[in-house]
């Protein structure tokens, strides 16, 4: 026998455990060109469809592209919303590395 039994499982786990890291990099992969995909079609649905004149409160026409959903007051609201996203997203970001790296 070329190994003893204790080398052995040891290296049933390290195949194991690349075999599994292969996988998790793979569905990582699909999951980002997917999100990616998904992206890119929400961009295009919301050009062909907002891009239309639409007609203010004064009666004038103007292109709109998703901000005439929304008043001119909110706008703070909307900027806050969205750094709080980005900053939770770096966030996380950065925990998961440093959790990885730890490993």
């Amino acid at each position: 026998m070329k190994y003893d039994v204790d080398s052995a499982m040891a290296e049933i786990r390290t195949r194991r455990e690349r075999l599994q890291k292969k996988k998790a990099q793979q569905k990582a992969r699909i999951y980002g060109a997917t999100s990616v995909f998904l992206l890119l079609l929400l961009c295009m649905q919301q050009s062909m469809f907002t891009s239309k004149e639409v007609t203010n409160a004064a009666g004038i026409g103007e292109k709109g592209y998703g901000a005439f959903l929304v008043g001119s007051e909110v706008g703070g609201y909307v900027l806050v919303a969205v750094l709080a996203f980005v900053l939770g997203v770096v966030i996380t970001a950065i925990v998961k590395y440093y959790r990885n790296n730890k490993k």
